[in-house]
């Protein structure tokens, strides 16, 4: 594991304290954006025209349940933009060339996707400081782990190799790629951002069907993404997200969001842009794809696979825990001899036994985890 910077926990730190937050379970870290208040610039946005690459989209949802009037008014908003990159972008990650340029295949102008980035997000803040952070908000990462059970260095890792802890939420709205994915429902609609591959018969029938397939989960997720921006008052268009639709502090998809989100603070509603919501949900969905069935290193780095598939991913998460948990191996005791906090006892109870100080791991080993 490459060592861990200071930089992002000094500016996460001031953005924290600066907000007042006082590491309360469920207290609010990060709200999401209020409505823009109706003003003139507000009637003009409500007078704009849907553009019509949106209205097949903007009808079949209306089919399925969603009130015309508002649907026009969100399609119309100039932060969307259809554009088959997103769909290019998939296609491109199934053939192992998610690294090439994207963007040349259309125009500069339509910007440059980039592979996530977990390890400058995992390193954006130091063991040291991830303890810190464990400590400061200590009642809450005890809540989650004394209902859930999964150790709060797990639920802290996932959250900085998403977000850097609500530090990159995404460059455009999460509305803008489930859209897009939606839209381009054929390989042809998605040919623009594919015209410097060559593909063979083989692949083309293949992926045929898979671009059909990701549409229509696509679809799914932004019916999803539309009812979950109800709940929370907020416009759709205005959620930043990952450029397949991702959200939140923990890049929840909006049905994960339906299927394990947790209200921790009694609000009514499971925020995942606020860190008590997010921390809890992240401990819920672990909980509830494996964690305490799994007591072996592979099966746990398979548990925290399912969270984003990926073998990099999860060994780099189980990696960063492991240096966070490590300096925590105190035999049920602090150092000033007062009993460990239920965060340090759940750490404690996680450690393999016969080492005290764990190693980075390499992830030549976990290549078999699937």
């Amino acid at each position: 594991m490459a060592q861990f910077g200071r930089a992002f926990f000094i500016a996460l730190a001031l953005l924290f304290w600066g907000a007042g937050f006082s590491g309360e379970e469920g207290r609010a870290w990060a709200e999401p954006p209020s409505e823009t208040p109706v003003d003139s610039k507000e009637e003009s946005l409500a007078e704009a025209e849907m553009p019509e690459a949106w209205r097949p989209l903007a009808e079949r949802l209306e089919a399925d349940g969603f009130a015309r009037a508002w649907l026009e008014s969100v399609f119309s908003r100039p932060e969307l933009r259809y554009t088959p990159l997103y769909m290019g972008w998939k296609v491109r990650e199934l053939l192992g060339q998610a690294g090439r340029g994207v963007s040349l295949a259309i125009g500069p102008e339509d910007g440059a996707f980039s592979p996530p980035d977990y390890r400058s997000l995992l390193g954006s803040m130091s063991a040291a400081s991830c303890r810190n952070f464990l400590a400061k908000n200590r009642r809450l990462f005890d809540g989650a782990y004394k209902r859930y059970k999964v150790p709060p260095a797990f639920v802290l890792a996932v959250l900085l190799a998403e977000t850097g802890v609500g530090g990159n939420l995404g460059e455009r709205p999460a509305m803008e790629a489930l859209a897009g994915l939606a839209l381009c429902d054929t390989l042809d609609k998605a040919r623009p951002a594919l015209r410097d591959l060559k593909l063979s018969p083989v692949q083309e029938a293949e992926l045929q069907s898979v671009v059909a397939e990701k549409s229509a989960w696509a679809y799914g997720e932004l019916a999803a993404l539309l009812r979950y921006a109800q709940k929370l008052g907020q416009n759709p268009a205005e959620i930043p997200g990952s450029i397949y639709g991702a959200i939140g502090l923990c890049q929840f998809m909006p049905s994960n969001i339906e299927a394990y989100g947790v209200d921790a603070d009694g609000d009514g509603l499971a925020n995942v842009f606020k860190l008590g919501d997010a921390v809890y949900s992240v401990a819920r969905y672990l909980a509830e794809h494996g964690w305490r069935k799994a007591q072996t290193d592979k099966a746990r780095l398979a548990v925290l696979r399912s969270y984003n598939h990926s073998d990099e991913y999860a060994a780099l998460v189980y990696g960063t825990a492991m240096q966070i948990i490590a300096p925590l191996r105190l035999g049920g005791k602090s150092k000033d001899g007062s009993p460990l906090s239920v965060s340090s006892q759940a750490v404690k109870d996680h450690m393999p036994p016969q080492n005290s100080k764990i190693p980075p791991l390499k992830l030549g080993s976990y290549q078999d985890v699937k």
